[in-house]
């Protein structure tokens, strides 16, 4: 698993991404053209997830700093 310091973006090799998913470096760059790009997909991934998250979590509150 990736974790720990070597999970800094810049530290992280895309052999080990593709190691962690259990498909090939090949396979990887078939889908991302570049690193850069793996990590793009990461954000906007985590971004949907955490605004889904909080978005449900403030439905219904009518104060801006209740929300928060």
């Amino acid at each position: 698993m990736i974790h720990g310091a070597a999970s800094t973006p810049s530290r992280v090799t895309t052999a080990a991404i593709a190691k962690h998913m259990r498909v090939t470096q090949g396979a990887l760059f078939r889908h991302f053209p570049t690193k850069e790009a793996i990590w793009q997909a990461v954000m906007e991934w985590v971004a949907d997830r955490l605004l889904a998250r909080i978005d449900r979590a403030a439905r219904g509150i009518e104060s801006p700093l209740a929300a928060m």
